[in-house]
């Protein structure tokens, strides 16, 4: 809902200063969601000297240096912060005629979150406008009653690498926390959250021809478009509950697991059982849910 919104958040405004400050939070957004920095200094401080390509067999990555509370530190950008990347230098008036790849190549020392009125985006009004766009959509608060900013998009970041079975220590690297804060912070991550990896399925010879045939988009991480998933009444109800927006009473009535032939898929079992783990499940509906 967030990543389509900024697609358009622009235009909902005639002042010149928001409508360029909303324009760089689409592609600051998609950039910490893709690259784990922090928000704030870390990103606002980032130049177009601090980017460069790194290749390694016959592959070309984006690399970034930044300076956070440990230092400067080497991190990789997921593929999808590319084209956010590219949209910077098109908003620039001073680098709009140039491509990405001239631009990191000169090693320009200006800054990479400038409006199109040549500004640099400020911190307060980033967050100011992250906040007025939440509230349009009603996502101000998470499912733990927590309000999300700006800086969630880090935690974003580090909850879908863990998912996919990244270690701390690889994660540490790219994020600058030791591995100690990892593991406390997200210790409630749960190892349903990639059952692939804990029961050896992925180190299977037929793994890799598995993978391979399946579509290589990321739904669940924010970048270009990509073709939207169908959306079953059960993982649509599974959504609400999420969000609190549901009560452990209708999500059973909405699942149908009192009706016959009741069946739940794989993932959504998965859910269940992080639920419960949560807190935000009881034994009793859990039975229920898993039939």
């Amino acid at each position: 809902m967030i990543y389509t919104e900024l697609r358009s958040f622009h235009k909902t405004t005639d002042k010149p200063v928001t409508a360029g400050t909303r324009e760089v939070l689409r592609n600051y957004v998609l950039i910490l969601a893709n690259t784990g920095m922090r928000h704030g200094t870390e990103a606002l401080d980032l130049r177009w000297k601090n980017l460069l390509w790194i290749t390694e067999r016959d592959e070309t990555y984006l690399g970034l240096f930044v300076d956070g509370k440990t230092g400067q530190r080497p991190l990789v950008a997921r593929d999808r912060a590319v084209r956010p990347f590219e949209r910077q230098v098109e908003l620039n008036p001073e680098l709009s005629s140039m491509t990405l790849h001239e631009v990191i190549d000169a090693k320009l020392d200006e800054y990479v979150f400038v409006t199109r009125l040549g500004q640099r985006a400020a911190r307060a009004n980033l967050a100011r406008n992250f906040e007025k766009l939440l509230d349009r959509l009603g996502l101000v608060y998470g499912a733990d009653g927590k309000k999300r900013t700006l800086y969630s998009w880090r935690h974003f970041y580090a909850t879908l690498d863990l998912q996919r079975g990244v270690s701390t220590h690889v994660l540490s690297r790219q994020m600058g926390n030791s591995t100690g804060v990892l593991d406390r912070f997200y210790s409630k991550l749960s190892p349903f959250m990639n059952p692939g990896l804990h029961s050896g399925r992925a180190d299977r010879p037929d793994a890799a021809e598995q993978v391979d045939q399946t579509p290589t988009s990321e739904p669940d991480i924010p970048g270009e478009p990509v073709p939207p998933p169908t959306l079953s009444a059960a993982a649509k109800a599974f959504d609400l509950f999420d969000a609190g927006k549901l009560s452990e009473a209708t999500l059973l009535i909405a699942l149908g697991v009192s009706q016959e032939g009741y069946a739940l898929d794989e993932d959504l079992r998965i859910r269940a059982l992080t639920a419960l783990e949560q807190g935000r499940l009881t034994e009793d509906a859990l039975a229920k849910v898993l039939g």
